[in-house]
């Protein structure tokens, strides 16, 4: 049966909806030499049913096929590079004097010693921010890995994470943020693999399910860098194939950071100190943990207690006390 233009318009605008008018128009003329004499004629076809070719023609060719209609472009126009899904990621900027870093306190499974002893020292040293750099929660029950059945409880570790944000906030006033590390994020991938239709849900936020709001705690997340002044302070697990167990995990974030730094994560005091080539001093940290150092997944170690404290100048610039913790005592 013989086709009209008409037809053969519409047919090639629904193959091809996104492709330049002309384009489409030259393919037509092509595969149609009976219908049109050469592109331009396409072309004016295929303007019709764009809904390109005045106010009379997009009233009428609208009653027939509005589907077909776009908006007006100038000649010559391409297509763009469509819009990015990546997010605006970049540093947490804290603007603070006086911070007290805890780091790894694994609730419920902190050493209690060690977490007075820090609070102790922390309530005569009077932070303006104490910033909890990771792991502050365990998340055991979501963890991947396999689990003692008896230990396994959710709910109580939130009702604990919240009994210590309560023992918080009876001592401090002082601006609290709780950045989250790899144990709190196993949170967000529990929803991912076992309940992906609350995933965007309000309620099922991790910052909700802990009450970090009603203590008035501002959680950092998506393993953003945190500045005190002008040093990055990172928990540790940002780096992909991080390094693994060092012997000194200063100084592998120092190799592979290649900044002046402060880490958690590792459960070791430690600091290094190098000068570059143009006599500029770099020198990386990581502090103790606050948690049990003898876990059933890892009964011999290297871990020892410990936190620190960073003082920054009006100027941005900073110092670091990293402090040991043995049997509840500070070094």
């Amino acid at each position: 049966m013989k086709r009209n233009i008409g037809e053969v318009a519409l047919e090639y605008l629904a193959k091809f909806p996104d492709a330049p008018t002309l384009t489409i128009a030259k393919r037509m003329a092509k595969d149609h030499p009976e219908l049109f004499k050469d592109a331009e004629g396409a072309r004016d076809r295929l303007r019709y049913y764009r809904g390109n070719s005045g106010a009379k023609d997009r009233k009428s060719a609208g009653n027939t096929s509005p589907e077909t209609f776009r908006k007006s472009r100038k000649a010559g126009w391409k297509h763009p590079i469509p819009p990015s899904r990546s997010d605006n990621w970049g540093p947490a900027v804290l603007d603070h004097r006086k911070t007290l870093i805890l780091g790894d306190i694994h609730l419920p499974f902190h050493d209690v010693k060690a977490v007075e002893a820090a609070l102790r020292f922390g309530k005569a040293y009077r932070p303006d921010l104490i910033l909890f750099n990771g792991d502050l929660h365990d998340c055991y029950a979501l963890s991947k890995f396999i689990k003692n059945p008896l230990l396994r409880n959710f709910p109580e570790e939130l009702e604990t994470l919240e009994d210590f944000f309560k023992y918080l906030r009876e001592r401090f006033k002082c601006d609290v943020v709780m950045k989250l590390g790899n144990h709190e994020e196993r949170a967000e991938r529990y929803l991912y693999t076992r309940a992906p239709d609350l995933v965007g849900t309000t309620n099922w936020e991790y910052e909700k399910l802990i009450n970090a709001e009603n203590y008035g705690i501002e959680i950092v997340k998506d393993q953003r860098i945190i500045l005190l002044g002008e040093l990055p302070v990172i928990h540790g697990h940002e780096f992909v194939r991080s390094f693994s167990n060092p012997v000194n995990p200063a100084r592998g974030l120092f190799l592979r950071g290649i900044h002046t730094a402060l880490t958690s994560h590792w459960h070791q005091t430690s600091d290094h100190v190098e000068r570059d080539m143009m006599g500029k001093i770099v020198t990386t940290w990581s502090t103790g943990c606050l948690c049990d150092l003898h876990p059933e997944y890892s009964r011999l170690n290297k871990w020892n207690h410990g936190f620190a404290t960073v003082e920054v100048s009006k100027n941005y610039n900073f110092s670091v006390e990293n402090y040991r913790i043995y049997n509840g005592k500070i070094l």
